[in-house]
């Protein structure tokens, strides 16, 4: 998504960015009550389902593969808008990765919806500044990702390691 230059980089971060500041807003105007969905065992459930299948999936039992459909889907889409595919998986990103940044996430949140309450509208603009610090590595990391090695025999091993962590993740949400 974003290994081909900075400027998708740029766009992946600032996805980032803008869909915390989305969920600031939601949470603060809307009288959203954040993170509540983790506190229900039907989401965490199914959270730990997912997490089994991507561990079993890391460790070799069956193969996940995404690339031929990606190839032709990747080409249509930049020929349509470029740089949106970018821009809208650092969105996802932003949403998916909640549970794991959910402690500041939820502060940020909580103070954002304590002080537009009391009358400080410009702390809308609070989880859009921690969207903008998520996202600021993201354009050094498109720039230099040509940079890292390739994929080969070592990324078995990577994968059976991170494979226990995701089972250990699916354990925690179980």
């Amino acid at each position: 998504i974003i290994g081909r230059s900075a400027s998708r980089g740029a766009l992946y971060g600032l996805g980032i960015a803008l869909a915390y500041g989305a969920l600031g807003v939601l949470a603060a105007v809307g009288g959203m009550a954040f993170g509540e969905i983790q506190g229900n065992p039907w989401f965490n459930a199914a959270i730990a389902v997912l997490f089994i299948v991507l561990a079993l999936a890391l460790l070799g039992v069956f193969f996940i593969d995404f690339s031929k459909k990606r190839n032709n889907a990747a080409s249509m889409r930049e020929s349509m808008w470029p740089g949106f595919f970018a821009f809208f998986m650092g969105g996802v990103s932003a949403i998916l990765a909640g549970a794991c940044v959910a402690p500041i996430l939820i502060a940020v949140l909580l103070l954002t919806a304590d002080l537009v309450a009391k009358g400080s509208h410009i702390a809308l603009c609070l989880p859009l500044v921690l969207g903008i610090g998520m996202a600021l590595p993201w354009p050094f990391a498109g720039a230099g990702l040509k940079v890292l090695p390739k994929p080969g025999a070592w990324m078995t091993k990577v994968n059976k390691v991170f494979g226990i962590v995701v089972l250990g993740f699916a354990a925690w949400y179980g």
